[in-house]
């Protein structure tokens, strides 16, 4: 059998002059970008190294790029080689990995310094040119990446394989996985499936493949995971084992999913301000009343306004929206006329019979006089935030509680939607079988909504994907629900440096942002930078809580997932 011809290339970008070495610490990885211009395998790494004394040892990663030029150190493609650095060239063998590359597709060769914080020091030599953003210093302290001034002396050596497939016969070609979303990684190469004899499968709760745990083995090309919680998020990856002694694969990419109950739950959430027991009574002239602000705990829909009368009548119930400072601003609906009320005590009115008002801020609930007026029993001294309205304009009162209450009423298996003209960051915490925008917001203008990608600007998109926040723009204002999806109560969402558009979980009281995992540890601060979007002042404003239905920006120091968890 003739040898088939094989180029060997070294692909590199600096001059091999030196100059400088990295300012990397223990914990931090340095790396550089490489772009082949023919498909090729991956063999080797090369880099010019310094070290003072023998028996210093570093690790050498494969990565795929993030989309923005950087390694996506969350989703290695090799598990890591560790070897002795050594003073002058040395070659790392990566072959076991069996790495392809399509021709423009960017990978990127990592050297993590894991040595103690006291070894001697040990570097890797830097050219004297201009940086060219191909090369990166991770910062383990600062969970971020700075760039370098100046090419990292690291080569990739690579098989040119364009070549090699016209040579070989079909049944030992090898070929890409496929998908995206499957088990198998398309830069992760496989033989056919003849030539593997079965599969190891690996599961963790985070995606490190580092410490993964063995699941099972298979020889089919797919799993079923029985052995799941409710509402928790697994990460998988497989190895492949060859037949004929060809030795065992290195692993896939991570793939995940998440079990999802499916059980929805309704809450009720009555507002109650006052004591129950009436101290005086007040009265006003027709189209005159009275107010009280009422602070939801919670995103849902207003089902039932009460109100404690003292002497019959007739009134007119409204609710009004308030400002930041919580005084009444303009009126959101009313009753299209006034109601009898022929006894005294708690009077209910069915507010969601006629009209849909999503409640999602503090909000006025009114009693307004009819033509033989009403009574409303209050509190004195009141500690709430009550007022009168003149037939005009509302007035705050001091010391004083109106009775009155509302019934806010939430299901799991919704989402509950106050869209105002204009801008509007929205979410999505269920999980619908039709999650385009026309479908979910048909007043969405071009029926696109926008996202923000990390470091790189807005872009549109038609579909609307639990976890991530979008802009809407509308000409209209209107409140309405969607249900009869699953509710997630848990979610897992990647996160880049920077800021991130986010969204919560179908929990009606919200979700602290002080409860976030994140992963790696560092990703956000103790402290999280979390910001929503006040559609009255159209500014951003700090928040403590993520509601379901709304989006908010996250501010996120390493590339990795925050997850939401009940």
């Amino acid at each position: 059998t003739p040898v088939i011809p094989l180029e060997l290339d070294e692909i590199a970008y600096e001059d091999g002059s030196g100059g400088s070495a990295d300012e990397a610490e223990q914990g931090d990885m340095i790396s550089v970008r490489f772009t082949p211009t023919e498909r090729c395998s991956l063999i080797s790494a090369k880099f010019y190294g310094y070290a003072m004394y023998p028996g210093i040892n570093i690790q050498v990663v494969v990565y795929p790029d993030n989309g923005y030029g950087k390694p996506d150190i969350f989703s290695p493609l090799s598990s890591p080689v560790t070897c002795e650095i050594t003073t002058g060239w040395q070659e790392v063998d990566l072959s076991t990995a069996g790495l392809v590359f399509d021709p423009y597709e960017d990978f990127h060769i990592g050297i993590k310094k894991i040595a103690n914080v006291d070894t001697f020091p040990h570097y890797i030599f830097i050219d004297t040119d201009d940086s060219t953003g191909r090369s990166w210093w991770y910062d383990y302290s600062m969970f971020g990446f700075h760039g370098i001034g100046g090419d990292l002396e690291i080569r990739a050596l690579v098989y040119n394989t364009s070549g090699l497939m016209r040579w070989l016969p079909d049944e030992k070609q090898v070929s890409a996985a496929d998908g995206e979303g499957g088990v198998f990684n398309r830069h992760t190469v496989r033989f056919l499936t003849e030539d593997i004899d079965h599969y190891v499968i690996y599961r963790n709760t985070v995606p490190d493949l580092s410490s993964m745990s063995y699941l099972a083995m298979t020889s089919d090309t797919f799993y079923t995971d029985n052995d799941v919680s409710e509402d928790a998020t697994y990460y998988y990856a497989v190895k492949a084992v060859y037949s004929d002694g060809g030795g065992i694969s290195d692993f896939s990419n991570i793939a995940s999913a998440t079990t999802h109950s499916g059980a929805a739950t309704t809450y009720l959430d009555t507002i109650i301000l006052d004591d129950g027991t009436f101290d005086a009574s007040a009265t006003w002239t027709v189209e005159h009343g009275f107010g009280t602000v009422l602070n939801p705990s919670s995103v849902g829909l207003l089902r039932t306004l009460m109100f404690y009368l003292t002497n019959t009548g007739e009134f007119r119930p409204e609710v009004w929206s308030v400002d930041s400072s919580g005084f009444p601003t303009s009126l959101i609906s009313g009753s299209p006329s006034f109601l009898s009320a022929t006894s005294i005590g708690w009077r209910s009115v069915g507010w969601s019979s006629w009209t849909t008002t999503v409640i999602d801020e503090d909000f006025l609930v009114a009693c307004i006089c009819g033509y033989s007026p009403v009574s409303l029993g209050m509190d004195v001294p009141g500690y709430s935030s009550s007022f009168d309205f003149n037939g005009s304009s509302w007035n705050a009162m001091s010391d004083t509680t109106y009775m009155i209450r509302a019934i806010v009423e939430y299901n799991t298996d919704c989402a509950y939607y106050n869209i105002h003209t204009g801008w509007n960051l929205v979410s999505l915490p269920v999980m619908l079988e039709d999650s385009s925008i026309s479908s979910i917001f048909p007043m969405a203008a071009g029926g696109l909504a926008y996202y923000y990608i990390t470091g790189a600007g807005y872009d549109t998109t038609s579909v609307i994907v639990p976890g991530k926040a979008y802009w809407i723009l509308s000409y209209i204002d209107t409140s309405f629900s969607i249900c009869g999806g699953t509710p997630l109560y848990t979610l897992d969402v990647e996160v880049e440096p920077g800021w991130n558009m986010v969204g919560g979980t179908a929990v009606p009281e919200g979700y602290s942002k002080y409860d976030i995992f994140d992963y790696p540890d560092g990703t956000l601060t103790s402290y999280p930078y979390l910001f929503g979007f006040d559609v009255d002042s159209r500014n951003y404003i700090a928040v403590d809580r993520l509601y379901p239905g709304k989006g908010y920006f996250l501010l996120a120091f390493n590339s990795g997932i925050i997850r939401f968890e009940p």
